[in-house]
């Protein structure tokens, strides 16, 4: 009894921390240390013969049963930042909500050539990150417009007076570097992309912590793990595109929706831009979670829908490219695009070279069409055909939002189709469309109105099943017993794209 209760005092003198590993662990290792830790604080430890830098969850209320080895604490004074309160907020969501473990999220948060940047660094003076007060924003904001660069600008400088630090989230790096031009020389908005130096992201990520100087900084989706320390805005530019999903590894997240969660957290202004909204952000503001703020999403190009089939049948179609739309291009003085779908681009670069030696037209993929920062005189998409995927409830949803959105870069589009009647070509300019959606989404139990878990098999990533979750207070709970039904033996992508 005597040796028991020594055993117990030893442990409670030296202290005992459940700590964070950046590997998938579903548990949280138990070590002592003789110092004490702070929640947050990073320290070097061994776990299975190799070295690792943890991070402090919690003092462990568990005693350990006699005969348990516990291992001890390596490095205490690493010279490492403190992960913020709210940085380890965020990181327990995502692993709750997308069903991963914690480490995953450590590990997208903080990869190894971070933490060696970091390492490497001489100062310690920033070790503890100080608190600041995060600020009382209003309700989500969905701006929907055409052009959004002065709204984003008028909140930017109002955040930046406030004395807070501002992100803007962008699809892709392309983006990120188009916005930065248009935002123009008034701030000095810092684009976080592979661009950066390890050197200079680690000066960024002191920066932001300590909120010394309020900052502008454009990024993807990795932007969302910089620990911001005075956060006071949070834009989610095309917040439609469904490049935000994290397809592999885990977490499997999607960029947007971490990021209303990241300014949830801060107490941040959100704000949501597009010309095309998702319906997920429409919904959101028919049951009031969100304003919807319509600064102008009319666009003044010409659209024209070419039935192939009608023009096959009295011969007007000369390989992929209707008469009709031979005779728009050869009247037309400024830039011609072609949207190639099926076609490759070689067999429509010789084509238009043979029919057009005087015109250099650019032959894009729809994607490529997206990112566009110029604006063409003629845009036309061969075969429309392409953008429907029978197979994808979102089908008519992104078909629209990519027409839509070439339409925002040309005065005249032609569209070239098999289906001439369907209801997304005659939408591009009505608005209302949506609600329809938005009511067939209802009728068949789909999202926004559930929520879908892809189970798939882990060496192959073919999809095994899939499960539609009521969108309830019971969602948590029906994600976990999905999470325990399958285990470790397949991947589970939470709202899958």
């Amino acid at each position: 009894m005597v040796k028991i209760r020594f055993f117990v005092r030893i442990f409670a003198l030296m202290g005992l921390y459940n700590l964070l590993l950046p590997l998938k662990l579903d548990w949280l290792p138990v070590y002592s240390c003789d110092s004490e830790l702070r929640i947050g604080q990073r320290v070097e430890v061994n776990f299975s013969g190799r070295d690792y830098t943890a991070v402090v969850i919690r003092k462990s209320e568990e005693t350990p049963e006699r005969g348990y080895r516990v291992l001890e604490v390596g490095t205490v004074e690493t010279g490492l930042a403190d992960i913020s309160e709210r940085e380890l907020k965020l990181w327990k969501f995502i692993s709750e909500y997308y069903l991963c473990t914690l480490g995953e999220v450590y590990m997208a948060a903080y990869p190894k050539y971070k933490v060696k940047s970091e390492k490497s660094r001489n100062s310690k003076s920033d070790a503890v990150a100080p608190k600041t007060p995060a600020r009382s924003c209003g309700k989500p904001v969905l701006y929907r417009a055409a052009s959004r660069t002065d709204y984003y600008r008028e909140n930017i400088s109002r955040c930046l007076a406030d004395g807070y630090s501002a992100l803007v989230l962008v699809p892709e790096v392309e983006f990120a570097l188009n916005l930065k031009r248009e935002l123009g020389e008034e701030f000095e908005a810092v684009v976080y992309d592979n661009a950066l130096t390890a050197a200079k992201k680690r000066k960024l990520a002191e920066k932001l912590r300590t909120g010394e100087k309020p900052m502008v900084v454009i990024g993807a989706r990795s932007a969302l793990f910089l620990p911001f320390g005075r956060l006071g805005l949070v834009i989610v530019d095309e917040e439609q595109e469904s490049s935000y999903k994290q397809p592999e590894p885990a977490p499997r997240y999607n960029g947007r929706d971490v990021a209303c969660v990241l300014a949830s957290i801060h107490g941040a202004q959100l704000v949501l831009g597009t010309f095309t909204p998702s319906l997920e952000s429409l919904y959101n503001c028919k049951i009031g979670k969100y304003s919807l703020v319509d600064g102008g999403s009319e666009t003044d190009c010409t659209v024209e829908v070419v039935d192939i089939n009608a023009e096959r049948r009295k011969h007007g179609m000369v390989g992929d490219f209707s008469r009709k739309l031979l005779s728009r291009i050869r009247k037309t003085d400024g830039q011609v695009s072609i949207i190639r779908s099926y076609s490759t681009e070689q067999s429509v670069c010789e084509f238009l070279e043979k029919e057009f030696p005087e015109k250099d037209p650019q032959i894009l993929t729809a994607q490529a069409a997206k990112k566009m920062a110029g604006r063409s005189a003629l845009m036309a998409v061969l075969n429309a055909d392409s953008l429907f995927d029978s197979q994808d409830f979102r089908s008519d949803e992104k078909a629209l939002q990519l027409v839509r959105s070439l339409s925002l870069h040309s005065d005249v589009l032609v569209v070239q189709c098999t289906l001439p009647a369907h209801p997304v070509y005659s939408a591009i300019s009505d608005i209302s469309f949506e609600d329809k959606l938005l009511t067939e989404r209802k009728q068949f139990r789909m999202p926004p109105f559930t929520r879908i878990v892809d189970i798939k098999d882990r060496k192959t990533g073919m999809l095994v099943d899939r499960k539609i979750l009521k969108r309830d207070a019971s969602l948590s709970e029906q994600k976990s017993r999905l999470q325990m039904q399958y285990g470790a033996l397949y991947i589970i992508d939470v709202d899958p794209l």
